[in-house]
């Protein structure tokens, strides 16, 4: 796992696929990312807020738990535990509901460009709503965000030129010598979901 920069693309995946191979990137496989929601029965309503469990396939025994995101990017409460949490949910039905009308899930291929790996796919909002293309670039050789931030940025901008904005995790982190965290990509996701939802 390196550091991630994740993107909301404009582009078709045709011409997403079609600049990658351009580039002489490799075809490594497919990948997939899932967000539901849970929102609280009308019992619970004043005790418990909605929450987000986000599922990465390069993190295939891991769930990503996350509150509401604040909207000025300072941390929300986050948890990550193994899938076994799911089972948990199931049980708390009476007080919990996924809202599967808001839930995504975002299929798409994998590639590998020297020490990148950059994913894109076609997020679905409730399984049948296709609400745009999402680009993950990942520099896997390192951990540590102000070691490859600008490695990073100059990929994305090679590929997206009008993308200029920062995504929150790495803007926090940019200056740090702090380590990335899984959390810190499915943040990024869930961002981007959270945008298309309004779409």
């Amino acid at each position: 796992m390196g550091v991630a920069w994740v993107i909301k693309s404009n582009e078709s995946a045709k011409t997403v696929e079609a600049a990658l191979e351009r580039a002489g990137a490799v075809k490594t496989g497919g990948y997939k990312v899932d967000c539901t929601t849970y929102r609280p029965t009308m019992d619970v309503a004043g005790q418990i807020k909605n929450f987000y469990v986000l599922h990465h396939s390069n993190f295939p025994e891991s769930s990503h738990i996350f509150c509401d995101l604040n909207a000025d990017g300072t941390v929300s409460p986050r948890a990550t535990s193994d899938l076994g949490f799911d089972l948990i949910l199931q049980k708390f039905s009476n007080a919990l509901l996924s809202d599967n009308a808001l839930s995504f899930e975002l299929t798409g291929t994998e590639y590998k460009l020297h020490d990148f790996r950059i994913r894109y796919g076609v997020a679905l909002m409730g399984r049948t709503s296709a609400k745009g293309i999402v680009v993950e670039f990942e520099f896997a050789a390192s951990q540590i965000t102000i070691q490859c931030f600008g490695l990073l940025q100059e990929i994305v901008q090679g590929f997206f030129p009008e993308q200029k904005t920062i995504p929150l995790p790495l803007h926090r982190q940019r200056n740090h010598t702090e380590y990335y965290y899984s959390s810190d990509t499915l943040e990024q996701y869930l961002r981007i979901f959270q945008e298309m939802r309004t779409m």
